[in-house]
């Protein structure tokens, strides 16, 4: 494989292969963003790669936007 660009914005990359200058590997969160002449399909391997998304937080913050946003998080017991 030739890298002939490289960007880390998901729309900077959509915007790449919707011009026909490549392809990507996205999280299957992007699908959820319409782009002109891009098709999403999933991979076809079982064991394909894994991302690990992770949050983080000051412990002490009392902004209810915060404690909010926590307690929404799954799996976690948010004090």
């Amino acid at each position: 494989m030739r890298v002939g660009q490289e960007v880390n914005q998901l729309p900077a990359i959509l915007g790449l292969v919707s011009s026909g200058i490549g392809y990507a590997i996205l999280p299957r969160s992007a699908c959820k963003m319409s782009t002109a002449g891009v098709t999403y399909r999933p991979l076809a391997e079982k064991n394909g790669p894994q991302a690990e998304l992770v949050a983080a937080w000051r412990a002490a913050d009392s902004n209810a936007v915060v404690k909010r946003f926590v307690s929404q998080l799954p799996g976690l017991n948010a004090a």
